[in-house]
């Protein structure tokens, strides 16, 4: 359930004295006026802090007395789940972003009022001066990023995680923090099976990873993974792993190992950007490096832009939340049908379905190309894909079309249908 914005600045004030956070709250940008319902408390935390006296329970009583320190320590009572502190960028931001409307509405209250007389001049002016003064927090000088690229230059923490399939990490360098990659394809090319791939390279590592699949369900997403422990496809798709005998016995094995594996599912479906955005949170809070969502096109639009404006909306999300929450999210996505206008059916970055924003947000766009399934279908012949295209018929093109810092390139990968799996 959604707690309120008076609640939560009554939980971030609770952390913050109980765990001596104050520098915490401080870089996620918080101000005293974020906390309107608590003021008189937050100058006392921020004027405290700034005298470099520590703000606790001792340095609070000595500023409250009487009725007002009973109403302090109702306040400090306030009760915190265990994932707090792993979520507080995400209440920090509540607060921000309520702040900024609270503002904002002032702001236009204001305007609206006094219509018929404001100076239009003076009036964007003041807007525009809202926008800036809202947008200073993340300013520094290249000189305090020394020391920040020291520690990062001796940090395992900053290095590209590897995947161990080199299709992926040698274009990408691994997955590294803070990108957003798009794995884009039309359907039945294996884009899901490809991201799981990639997890369970990460996953074997005993790398934490998240699936958020807003298609299949959880019971689909475990059998995929038994799939690719070389189990056949077909036997669950038969229902033979059911009947008891050796198919059901290393069936059952087969789970026991999957069910090991450091992966953490969310399997919903219809939900919005900001479902979308709490999801996030709650995987970085367990430990997730690698988070996938499958996919794009399937997040709930709210109607009231269009479908360009609100997919460009979510991208634009999603790629802060990378960086915010120093995780890779590989966000899967359609492309259009102009893919099956052309002779060839190679996809290119326009055939992106529904925004441009995806490719612009996007740190890298990785297209899939399996001329096998076109083939099967009789709309494509091998000989042409052959002398044309490069490719073998159990060939897939991995082509990476965009790549922020690297060089765009093609890589061959290979197919096993009936165990979901792609290899070198």
């Amino acid at each position: 359930m959604k707690i309120s914005n008076k609640e939560t600045q009554s939980k971030i004030i609770a952390y913050v004295v109980g765990n001596n956070a104050m520098n915490e709250i401080i870089s996620e940008g918080l101000r005293k006026e974020h906390f309107p319902d608590y003021l008189s408390f937050a100058e006392v935390m921020y004027n405290l802090h700034a005298e470099g006296i520590i703000v606790s329970l001792d340095s609070i009583s000595t500023k409250f007395k009487g009725k007002a320190f009973v109403e302090v320590l109702e306040l400090l009572q306030t009760k915190l789940d265990f994932m707090f502190k792993s979520n507080l960028s995400y209440y920090c931001d509540i607060l921000k972003q309520d702040y900024k409307k609270s503002e904002f509405k002032n702001l236009l209250s204001s305007s609206l009022t006094n219509f018929e007389t404001l100076d239009i001049q003076e009036e964007v002016s003041k807007y525009s001066n809202f926008e800036k003064e809202t947008s200073t927090q993340t300013i520094k000088t290249i000189e305090s990023l020394e020391s920040k690229m020291i520690d990062l230059l001796n940090s395992e923490k900053s290095r590209g995680l590897k995947t161990s399939l080199d299709f992926f990490d040698k274009p990408s360098g691994g997955c590294k923090r803070g990108k957003l990659i798009t794995i884009a394809a039309r359907p039945a090319m294996g884009k899901t099976a490809f991201v799981l791939c990639l997890l369970e390279g990460l996953m074997t590592q005993n790398i934490p990873c998240g699936f958020i699949s807003l298609e299949m369900t959880e019971e689909e997403i475990v059998d995929r993974f038994i799939c690719m422990q070389n189990f056949d496809n077909d036997f669950i798709r038969e229902e033979k792993h059911r009947e008891e005998g050796p198919i059901k016995k290393d069936y059952l094995n087969t789970l026991s190992m999957v069910c090991t594996l450091p992966l953490f599912i969310d399997e919903d479906s219809g939900v919005h950007k900001n479902k979308i955005k709490e999801k996030l949170y709650s995987m970085h809070s367990k430990g997730c490096k690698v988070v996938a969502i499958d996919y794009l096109q399937l997040i709930a639009l709210k109607g009231n832009k269009t479908t360009t404006e609100e997919i460009g909306e979510i991208t634009r999300e999603l790629k802060s939340l990378a960086k915010k929450l120093d995780m890779t999210i590989f966000l899967l996505s359609q492309l259009s049908r102009e893919v099956e206008k052309r002779k060839d059916k190679l996809p290119t970055l326009s055939d992106l379905r529904s925004s441009g924003d995806i490719e612009q947000d996007s740190d890298m766009v990785i297209f899939l190309y399996r001329p096998a399934y076109y083939i099967d279908k009789g709309s494509l012949e091998a000989g042409f894909v052959s002398q044309n295209l490069g490719l073998e018929y159990d060939q897939t093109a991995v082509i990476v079309d965009k790549n922020r810092g690297g060089q765009n390139c093609r890589t061959i990968a290979y197919f096993e249908g009936k165990h979901y799996k792609f290899s070198e």
